[in-house]
């Protein structure tokens, strides 16, 4: 009854509707809420702490104290214009007094700017610290859906330039926003206080900047967001090619892949174009009214001063009251089309923001951790009426598989390209959930346990190890909180690696360069089974971890595997047979269900589907006959199976078929030679024919 419910399950289907939802094209089209929850959320990080708030402080006043020097400057103008008038003798000791009080507002400025720059740069800086460590974290947390539907080069750019955005704007533009404010109020409040017929002048031009920013911002928004797409397909590339160089150098295709890098830089270009346009538009516009503004207020100014005339000469509104309000209303008016101007990268920076946040919660549809942790684990392995397909496809790739590993049991998968070897594997890591069926370990739903944990008790090694840019002994030590230098050394000698590792200068602390371009393929991979048996797995699997190799490589790598698999269960997947013939039991996939099963011998004899796949690798007499040398050669040594070393064993060589009594001189001189061969050029004809040694020969 729990087979027939589990063949019912679909947890895989959230999965696939999640990859459409959260793919990168659609973190561009950030809905109106969500940009509002981005909006709040910035802005708590920007105020959310006392000491942030205490930098608000001295942006108000770097903001609203500029406003005095245009008073004291009006001051001092009167003086002097009063003075042609009528020369008063302590007008330097007055105009003295002006200038002092303009040094001291200076120095105090100076003072709150200084620390106004400063703070406001560092909450800036911690809030784009925080995004990108929270996004960052979320994608090491995030499952491999994830990055099957997300473009690296879109995620590269959310970490750099919307950070940035993120940044600048509630960092360092967001103190100049409260500056901007604060200038605007007071100027405006100073400009009514000494004439509100030039103030009313001044601010009449607002509300129509207000329009004409309004106008324009949709258009910037929708192609910045354009341009976001085509800068993130730009970083696709660049990252793709730079990791791929040796590829690229080997078909040279750098002329070409330079071209296609510099399409997608014209399309960014494009964009920034028609920003540029649009912005440079916008503020002709604002700027020609500012400037009419300006010539209506000194026009009507001069007026005002005119009509003030007293009977005695002097002015009731003089020549440093019109210059006065005329620098209050600059200054105001400057100060709002400045803070309308930041408004508008503040808008990019909040849909940088959502884009960002969006991201960030997106939650994992395989848990990053949480389950059972069980003490007792001998690694069963059990497949049941499994089904199915990657999120970004819709055709199964598993189509009701069922089969078993026993603990200790080493399994090959075998079967073309494309026939659901791999996914079996990627499965059992957890990459995925399956669609239907169950997957049982120790006779447990592999979903009921705590994947990290699960993944300190299943080793990978794959077809293309992955080692980073660092010492052959970080790489070896990568997952492991600890190990002592013994324990590494053993997990060296069990894989084959100590002895060309003792080989090198710097031994452990030799760096494997880029993607460990400094060592060769079998090198690398012996470091990756390294990795992988210091940890002591309990499940080891092996994605075609030879079929990238040449033959003296896969001889030792293979050596090297048959050591680490003794103790474990082992599940191999490869397209090279001889690297799987002495498995305990072979499942045959095609097209995404099991079509055999059995032993090597047994499939063999069968004649079917495993029978086609040898016999395009070997000749039919090879094939019989290691068939025919292996049946013996187990019969004959049936008797000290158990206490006969795994690697031994291998080396027993078959007996050849019986001879004619004419031939035998001949037969043998030919066997001889084949021999010779076999030690300087292994084949696959080798293995079947048992000539294969297990043995690891000196290395390179």
């Amino acid at each position: 009854m729990f087979a027939e419910q589990s063949t019912h399950r679909n947890s895989s289907e959230h999965s696939s509707r999640r990859s459409s939802e959260y793919s990168l094209s659609s973190q561009i089209k950030v809905q109106v809420d969500e940009k509002k929850m981005a909006k709040g959320a910035l802005y708590k990080m920007a105020f959310g702490s006392c000491r942030n708030l205490l930098a608000v402080i001295p942006s108000f006043i770097s903001g609203g104290g500029t406003i005095l020097t245009f008073f004291m400057f009006g001051k001092i103008l009167n003086l002097i214009s009063s003075y042609s008038l009528a020369p008063d003798p302590k007008l330097y000791d007055q105009c003295l007094k002006y200038i002092y009080g303009m040094i001291g507002i200076s120095c105090g400025l100076a003072i709150c700017k200084f620390l106004h720059q400063y703070a406001w740069i560092r909450i800036g800086c911690e809030i784009s610290c925080k995004i990108r460590r929270d996004l960052f974290k979320n994608m090491m947390q995030n499952d491999v859906t994830f990055f099957d539907t997300n473009p690296i080069g879109g995620i590269l750019t959310l970490l750099s330039e919307d950070a940035q955005q993120v940044q600048q704007a509630f960092g360092t533009d967001k103190g100049t926003q409260i500056s901007n404010l604060t200038q605007f109020i007071t100027g405006i409040i100073f400009a009514y206080v000494y004439s509100w017929r030039l103030a009313l002048i001044a601010t009449a031009i607002i509300p129509v900047a207000a329009i004409i920013m309004t106008f324009f911002m949709p258009g910037i928004i929708k192609i910045t967001a354009t341009r976001f797409l085509c800068l993130s397909k730009s970083m696709t590339i660049a990252e793709e090619t730079l990791s791929s160089i040796r590829t690229v150098r080997g078909f040279n295709m750098e002329e070409n892949e330079a071209k296609r890098f510099e399409k997608s830089q014209y399309e960014t270009i494009k964009c920034e174009r028609k920003i540029g346009f649009l912005i440079s538009g916008m503020s002709t516009i604002v700027l020609t009214l500012l400037w009419t503004m300006v010539l209506c207020n000194l026009y009507y100014g001069t007026h005002l001063v005119e009509k003030s005339r007293k009977a005695d000469g002097t002015f009731g509104f003089g020549i440093g009251d019109l210059m006065s309000c005329w620098g209050y209303c600059m200054f105001g008016c400057m100060g709002i089309l400045m803070l309308q101007g930041s408004l508008q990268g503040e808008q990019r920076a909040i849909a940088a923001g959502a884009r960002i946040f969006k991201l960030s919660n997106t939650p994992p549809s395989v848990p990053f951790e949480g389950g059972i942790e069980s003490d007792i684990f001998i690694g069963d392995i059990e497949f049941k009426n499994v089904t199915f397909r990657y999120p970004t496809r819709q055709i199964n790739v598993l189509n009701n598989v069922s089969f078993k590993i026993k603990s200790g049991q080493i399994a090959a998968l075998v079967g073309h390209s494309g026939s659901g070897k791999s996914t079996c594997v990627q499965l059992l890591e957890r990459y995925y959930d399956v669609n239907e069926g169950i997957i049982l370990l120790d006779g447990k739903d592999i979903k009921e346990y705590n994947p990290r944990w699960l993944h300190h008790k299943i080793g990978l090694v794959g077809q293309e190890p992955t080692l980073f840019s660092t010492t052959i002994k970080e790489n070896i030590l990568y997952g492991i909180e600890r190990a002592t230098e013994s324990q590494i050394d053993t997990a060296a000698e069990i894989a084959n690696a100590k002895k060309f590792i003792d080989k090198l200068d710097k031994k452990y602390d030799t760096l494997v360069g880029d993607r460990g371009g400094q060592l060769s393929g079998g090198q690398r991979q012996r470091i990756a089974i390294t990795r992988a048996v210091i940890k002591n797995p309990r499940i080891l699997l092996c994605d075609e971890a030879t079929s990238a190799l040449d033959a003296e490589s896969e001889k030792k790598v293979q050596a090297a595997l048959d050591k680490v698999l003794i103790g474990r269960t082992g599940v191999i997947v490869a397209h090279r047979l001889s690297t799987i013939k002495n498995a305990n039991i072979i499942y045959v996939f095609d097209a995404g269900v099991i079509v055999e099963q059995g032993t090597h011998d047994e499939l063999v004899q069968k004649g079917g589907f495993y029978y086609k796949l040898v016999s395009r690798q070997l000749t039919q007499k090879d094939i019989i006959k290691g068939s025919a040398a292996t049946q013996k050669n187990e019969n004959s040594t049936e008797s000290n199976k158990n206490s006969t070393p795994r690697s031994q064993r291998e080396q027993v060589k078959p007996l050849p078929e019986p001879k004619n009594e004419k031939n035998k001189k001949k037969d043998k001189k030919k066997e001889k030679n084949e021999r010779k061969e076999s030690d300087s050029d292994y084949s696959y004809a080798d293995y079947y024919s048992g000539l294969y040694t297990s043995g690891d020969s000196s290395d390179k």
